[in-house]
């Protein structure tokens, strides 16, 4: 398999569970989401000199602050959909409309 295919596979693989877990933000999809961002959140740290158990530490606050901020995220995905021609997912207790303003 060439490199870019895996690339292109990865990235297809970490786009689809960060948009499973902005639309249905539940245990499952946020652990779905911890075990393919946290790793690299870490390594990140690292890279930057951190310790092993500061880069823990600090990639355990990244997904924990994406967790508490999951609403802005879920706005920015449909508003790039909306741009995009995508078709945007309507599920109930994702996109209700509730006097004109939308709740998550």
């Amino acid at each position: 398999m060439s490199t870019q295919l895996a690339v292109d596979q990865r990235f297809r693989h970490e786009r689809a569970v960060a948009v499973r877990f902005l639309e249905a933000p539940n245990q499952d999809s946020f652990a779905d989401l911890f075990n393919t961002f946290s790793r690299d959140s870490s390594r990140f740290f690292r890279t930057r000199g951190c310790d092993l158990a500061l880069a823990e530490d600090l990639a355990q606050e990244v997904m924990f602050t994406v967790y508490r901020k999951r609403r802005k995220f879920a706005i920015v995905l449909r508003f790039v959909r909306g741009c995009s021609g995508l078709p945007v997912t309507h599920s109930a207790g994702t996109m209700a409309s509730r006097r004109g303003k939308w709740k998550l």
